[in-house]
This record gives C-alpha cells, structure tokens and sequence, in this order.
C-alpha cells in the first residue's frame, strides 16, 4: 500500500523516515488514503465520540482504546477538536501551545472518564457531576491521574496490592 502512494518515489529517495512512519501508522489503524480526508477525518471524530468501555473490558484495554481514536484523529489531522480556545481562561492572545497542550489533556481525561462503563464507575461520575455543580472542579487534568482513577474506583488495585500480615 506505502509503494501505491504518490510521494513514494520521492519520499523513498530521501529516505524520509518520518513519512515512511506516518504512512504505516495510517495504514496499521485502518485508515484507507486512497479515501476522501473528510470522509477519514469524519470516522476519526464519530470513533472517538461514540467509544465506550464495555463491560467486561479491563482499564488497561480501555486506555489503549481512547489512546487510539486519539492517534486516529491525529493522522486524519482532526486532533484540533481537543481543544478549544474559549475553554481556556485567558485571553486569545495570550494562550501559548503549552496551554493549548494543556487544555488537550484535560479534554482527553474528562472524555475517558465519561465513556468509561457507567455501571462500574455510576458512583464515581455521579460524585464528579455532583461536585460539578458545587463549584469544585474534580476532574483530572490529564489522562495518568484518569486511569489512576479509574483503576482506584475498581478495586483493581486492593486486589493486586500485597497484604501485609501485621501479627509478628
């Protein structure tokens, strides 16, 4: 499919090894280049507005999941969605790339905690609506403390941490 491209040939010649990796990023995840950029960049957005954890799949499925449709909207150049300028507290002038990086990350965790499986986690996006609407902004900011969340709200993490017999 790569040798099928257009810029094969030149990109080939000088040895562009970032192209050569964007290309078979795109094709590993299922992109097709031969199809409109619209079309592509609109499957991107619908995978990764209708994804959800189901059931029965584990936290650490579930990020490698989110972090996909997140690298998919990055190869069909739609990664923008992630941020928004007004979100940001500051004045447009004044918003650097490290707030637009920022205001990304916490895009993502709020997004991967919102679809993760609402009957394990009912309490936990319940209690962060609630404190919501106090006022309190509890949501992580980026998605390391939204999987620690997640793993913490589970019990998976009671479960693996090793007992400690306390009688000497």
């Amino acid at each position: 499919m790569i040798k099928t491209d257009p810029e094969y040939d030149s990109k080939s010649r000088e040895y562009n090894c970032q192209w050569l990796l964007e290309k078979v990023k795109a094709i590993v995840s299922g992109l097709d280049t031969k199809t409109n950029k619209r079309v592509s960049l609109r499957g991107a957005i619908f995978s990764f507005l209708t994804m959800q954890q189901y059931h029965q799949e584990t936290n650490d499925a579930y990020l490698t999941q989110f972090k996909s449709n997140v690298e998919n909207l990055k190869l069909t150049r739609g990664e923008h969605i992630l941020v928004s300028n007004e979100l940001i507290d500051k004045p447009m002038v004044d918003i650097s790339d490290t707030d637009k990086q920022k205001e990304k990350e916490h895009f993502e965790a709020v997004a991967f905690i919102l679809r993760s499986d609402e009957n394990r986690y009912k309490k936990l996006l319940d209690d962060l609506k609630s404190s919501s609407n106090r006022g309190r902004e509890e949501y992580p900011t980026n998605l390391t403390p939204a999987f620690d969340l997640l793993v913490r709200e589970s019990g998976e993490y009671d479960s693996v941490r090793p007992r400690f017999n306390t009688r000497y």
